[in-house]
């Protein structure tokens, strides 16, 4: 839970360098978020392809999946395409903002306080400090709401595909998380 903890603290901080950002931070997480509808369309891509054109040999059906196949691609490069536009503008302008924060800072700093830090380490500070604000936004605020909804979304793509296999899946799932985490304490135990 403390992680958790650290995690609010850390947006709670952050926050105050966002609120000039608010459009561009909806615009990116609904990109991320519209990613995945060519990703749950493709299982039914495959689904048609494969109980349609293989199975039943309906050929008819082959040139609609291929057409449904080049739209979702050409979907899913448009949506990269502007996900990576907002997301260069964003955390370039994010970075500068944070950048220059930590400068005034450092030139209001009373003289003797410099002698507490290396000088390499203050430059550290604002170069890969205000980096990792990139990635602490990304993998900490946007792909955990976006891997909710894929999960949920595919758990309802399963059930209308099969629910048999669904509820195998989902029976499953607890023992794949209890054997991953085992896993990877018994890795960083020996280390």
């Amino acid at each position: 839970m403390t992680n958790l903890r650290q995690r609010i603290q850390t947006i709670m901080q952050i926050r105050v360098h966002l609120k000039k950002f608010k459009i561009q931070l909806v615009i990116i997480f609904f990109v991320k978020l519209s990613l995945l509808i060519p990703e749950l369309l493709y299982p039914i891509v495959y689904k048609i392809f494969i109980d349609d054109v293989i199975a039943e040999q309906r050929m008819n059906q082959m040139g609609k999946v291929v057409v449904f196949y080049i739209g979702l691609y050409l979907l899913e490069t448009l949506l990269k395409i502007i996900h990576r536009v907002f997301d260069n503008y964003l955390f370039n302008n994010i970075s500068h903002n944070l950048k220059m924060v930590m400068c005034r800072k450092y030139m209001y700093m009373p003289m003797n306080a410099y002698n507490m830090f290396i000088s390499s380490d203050l430059k550290n500070r604002i170069d890969g400090d205000v980096d990792m604000t990139k990635i602490f936004i990304l993998e900490q605020v946007f792909n955990y709401i976006t891997a909710l909804t894929k999960l949920l979304s595919s758990i309802i793509i399963l059930i209308l595909f099969n629910w048999q296999i669904s509820i195998f899946s989902l029976a499953v799932l607890p023992i794949s998380i209890f054997i991953s985490n085992r896993y990877e304490k018994a890795l960083t135990s020996h280390y």
